[in-house]
């Protein structure tokens, strides 16, 4: 005698197939209009810490080597220091960085000099640095000025982007004692630090 069996069919109905599809729709149009911001957040973030580690780098290694350690804004090919001045102008950063031992004080580029290069930001990240160029530490970590005297001016201020959201910011401070600063209570509005010290 044969043994007849029911086959058993797996798989999901219409009504659990709609019902699934109807979760992620309502998760999608919960969670998509923040993942943009989240996205620049991470950005911004990140050119935060790269720009934070390269002016402890320039200011550790101008400390041990007892001389002028510069950071420049980069060229847009990323080979060369973009200008040479330390002034009241707002330049733009968004192009990366270089770090270089000033052996010859000279305050531009030469051969065996380059310490780092700093050029892998984002297409849409935003830096603007409020005094132009150039920031110059001395041998003892200090902010000199383009003839080795003290930098003795208010905090100098990067201000960090994103052209994917524009409420998304945050700034960084140099003080005149050469140490970085990153701003926990930043003001959008103004593009100004509000922290209290």
């Amino acid at each position: 005698m044969i043994a007849l069996h029911k086959s058993r069919q797996v798989g999901f109905t219409l009504i659990e197939l709609m019902i699934v599809l109807a979760i992620v729709s309502i998760l999608l149009l919960v969670v998509a209009p923040n993942f943009g911001s989240f996205v620049a957040d991470g950005r911004v973030n990140t050119a935060k810490s790269k720009l934070l580690s390269s002016i402890a780098l320039a200011r550790s290694e101008a400390i041990t080597r007892g001389g002028q350690v510069i950071i420049c804004r980069a060229n847009a090919a990323g080979d060369d220091c973009a200008g040479n001045g330390i002034a009241a102008n707002s330049e733009s950063w968004s192009d990366g960085w270089l770090v270089f031992s000033d052996v010859d004080t000279d305050e531009a580029l030469d051969a065996n000099e380059l310490l780092l290069v700093q050029t892998d930001l984002a297409e849409q990240t935003t830096i603007q640095f409020a005094r132009d160029d150039m920031i110059i530490f001395g041998g003892q970590g200090l902010l000199t000025d383009a003839t080795g005297n003290l930098f003795v001016l208010a905090d100098q201020e990067f201000i960090i982007g994103d052209t994917a959201d524009a409420s998304v910011e945050t700034g960084l401070s140099i003080r005149s004692t050469g140490r970085v600063r990153s701003c926990a209570d930043w003001k959008l509005s103004t593009h100004t630090c509000n922290d209290s010290n």
